[in-house]
């Protein structure tokens, strides 16, 4: 992952210049072996390397680094001051260094002040499906009350997950949930056995599958089978216009969970494309 991590999570995190300036100082640094420079500059590198050699593709692991690599950044361009006597040129390099993360920030707040995918679906469901019905979900979709959700992980996250669904129970309506996980649950004949009414899937989700089909086999055949075997009830799309993106066609980690930076100029709201089915056409 260190290509990865290189050209898309800090040059969409720090921008591309800002992140060439930061690279650039910490390597000076080394090369140099500056006094006390160096210390600020080897926890970057070896947190790269090890985050680097790992084969998960998650762009938060690249947050610790941000600051050493700001710092870094903010020496070269000092140093560079020092040897160039125009002060515009140096003013020119600080702004360009700022506007493309500052722009991006100012993307992704506004964004989430609109009605997230999410919520969307979910609204759709309490409107068009009868309490009591049996729903099948996926990670990352809406947030289905029922009854019968099976409490996961520690004690607190339990509790907190108990208060939250009598929360949710006490104005809301309830139905019978089915988690689509793993292959075996990866089937419309499965779910349909199982009594599921309906199928709700999204391509924060299907993407993953897609893009590593020799992994998970089951699940990247399942959408297919979902078009042939389901009739499509609604389908909820976080892009402009409301444009439809084939889930084939997008298998960019780049998206994975949230915005990212090129898909910034495209979206006009949070969350994943969210497509409904209604199984046993």
């Amino acid at each position: 992952m260190w290509w990865f991590h290189l050209t898309t999570t800090l040059a969409n995190g720090m921008g591309p210049a800002a992140a060439a300036l930061g690279i650039s100082g910490t390597l000076i640094t080394l090369a140099h072996w500056r006094k006390g420079g160096w210390a600020l500059a080897l926890f970057p590198l070896f947190h790269y390397l090890l985050m680097g050699s790992s084969r998960v593709a998650f762009q938060r692991y690249m947050i610790p680094v941000l600051p050493f690599l700001s710092l870094m950044g903010a020496w070269l361009l000092l140093a560079l001051l020092d040897r160039l006597p125009l002060a515009r040129l140096f003013k020119g390099a600080v702004g360009f260094a700022v506007v493309t993360p500052l722009t991006r920030s100012v993307l992704h707040d506004l964004l989430l002040t609109r009605t997230d995918t999410r919520t969307l679906a979910w609204q759709w469901i309490e409107r068009n499906i009868e309490p009591g019905t049996i729903v099948a979900t996926q990670a990352y979709g809406p947030p289905i009350p029922a009854k019968d959700s099976p409490s996961v992980g520690g004690s607190k996250v339990r509790e907190m997950k108990d208060r939250v669904k009598e929360a949710l129970l006490q104005d809301r309506l309830v139905y019978e949930v089915r988690h689509i996980q793993g292959p075996e649950m990866h089937d419309v004949a499965r779910l349909v056995a199982e009594g599921a009414s309906y199928a709700v899937v999204n391509d924060y989700c299907a993407r993953r599958h897609l893009a590593f089909r020799d992994i998970y086999p089951k699940e990247a055949a399942f959408y297919g089978e979902l078009d042939k075997k389901a009739s499509l009830a609604a389908e909820f799309s976080p892009y402009k216009g409301g444009a439809l993106l084939h889930w084939d066609n997008t298998m960019d980690l780049k998206g994975l969970y949230s915005p990212a930076a090129s898909e910034l100029w495209l979206r006009e709201r949070p969350g994943p494309q969210i497509r409904i089915y209604r199984l046993g056409r």
